[in-house]
């Protein structure tokens, strides 16, 4: 068990723990027992098949993108 030190809003993490963590987002949880480190969630991966099924896809939405863009030039 290795003993953390909070120094203001920073806290010193054992090198194994930010070797593994390092460049993702950790989430901290605090429990009865102390605080617990996670693995953030991936919003992205998360997000993957929520539109699945519904009428709006990547041809779409290009599609109506253009037609944006043509009346922007009239209106302009």
């Amino acid at each position: 068990m290795n003993n953390l030190t909070i120094e203001g809003n920073h806290i010193s993490l054992p090198w194994r723990i930010v070797k593994k963590f390092s460049g993702r987002r950790i989430e901290l949880v605090e429990t009865e027992e102390g605080i617990l480190i996670k693995p953030g969630s991936d919003v992205i991966k998360e997000a993957r098949g929520l539109l699945k099924g519904s009428h709006i896809n990547s041809k779409s939405y290009l599609a109506q993108k253009e037609k944006d863009k043509e009346l922007d030039r009239y209106i302009r």
